[in-house]
């Protein structure tokens, strides 16, 4: 295993991409993508995916390369299929493996937003294991995010006020386990020590700036075509998709029912980034991050930590 990893964190529209591929140049890295939407194909201009072109495989995995950086964990699933961070944790390690058998000189950057997925991976969480409650998992995947938020909020607040919201199937597995074991899902996941060390870069940028990087990326994906993307995932999949309960796209189920214009439907989808961004940054705030606000900093840092027995 890796015996250093940078992991790279902060809110939608900080700039990690911009960083991650700055580093890897300066580095001889690769990045892997931990964004739980990023790897799924067919939502890419409301997940912010950067273009990919002609994928290739390499440690068994599919790759693709974005200004000449290999990136790991893009566009691999359809939206059906079903994923957890259980999943990501185990497929990472053996990215981490047999990368550094094959280049055990280039640095591994875990790149994205899901804290959830970069804190399993770092941490390396041991996760609970009980049986599915068919009938329970049934009514509940019903429901919309927003309604299984509030009830694991009652009985589980720790787990609500970390759980990543875009994964309605991790919100259904949580109270599963609450209702189940009557205990917090978060607290039953134990850490063991990591096989290797690892930096924690945050991107920290000034709110009134955030606020207006992500209202510019909303409207460019307007422009884009988000509408175009949100109608074809609804016409193959339906408004059931799990996917299509999350940020960026669930906004666009009135208007498509006429119940709300585009104008109000994209200034609800800036609203929720922002409330998003903020959950983000709640919860990195309880890790220990080493917070940066220009790129020489992150490559002062990561010179730091390589140096660093």
């Amino acid at each position: 295993m890796y015996p250093k990893v940078v992991a790279l964190v902060g809110p939608t529209a900080s700039g990690k991409t911009d960083l991650a591929l700055l580093l890897a140049k300066r580095f001889h890295g690769f990045v892997i993508s931990a964004d739980s939407r990023q790897l799924y194909k067919g939502m890419t201009i409301g997940t912010a995916k950067p273009a990919l072109f002609r994928p290739r495989m390499l440690c068994l995995q599919r790759i693709f390369h974005i200004a000449r950086i290999r990136h790991f964990m893009l566009d691999l699933l359809s939206p059906a299929e079903m994923y957890s961070a259980a999943l990501y944790q185990k497929t990472v390690y053996e990215i981490l493996a047999c990368m550094y058998r094959r280049f055990p000189k280039q640095l591994p950057l875990i790149v994205g937003g899901t804290g959830l997925y970069i804190d399993a991976v770092t941490e390396n969480w041991v996760f609970p294991s009980v049986p599915p409650h068919i009938i329970l998992r049934k009514k509940m995947e019903k429901q919309s995010s927003e309604v299984l938020l509030q009830r694991l909020h009652k009985l589980d607040p720790d787990t609500a006020a970390h759980i990543d919201i875009h994964n309605q199937r991790r919100l259904v597995r949580a109270l599963e386990y609450v209702l189940s074991e009557k205990r917090s899902f978060l607290r039953a996941q134990r850490k063991e020590q990591a096989s290797f060390q690892t930096l924690l870069l945050g991107i920290t940028v000034p709110r009134k700036i955030l606020y207006e990087r992500i209202d510019k990326r909303v409207d460019t994906q307007i422009q884009q075509g988000l509408l175009q993307e949100v109608r074809e995932l609804v016409d193959r999949y339906g408004w059931t998709l799990p996917l299509l309960n999350t940020i960026g796209y669930r906004e666009f189920r009135t208007f498509f029912e006429g119940e709300a214009s585009l104008e109000s439907t994209i200034t609800l989808i800036k609203r929720n980034v922002r409330r998003y961004a903020k959950r983000q940054l709640t919860w990195w705030r309880k890790k220990p991050v080493h917070w940066i606000t220009k790129p020489v900093e992150a490559i002062n840092r990561v010179e730091k930590f390589l140096k660093e027995k």
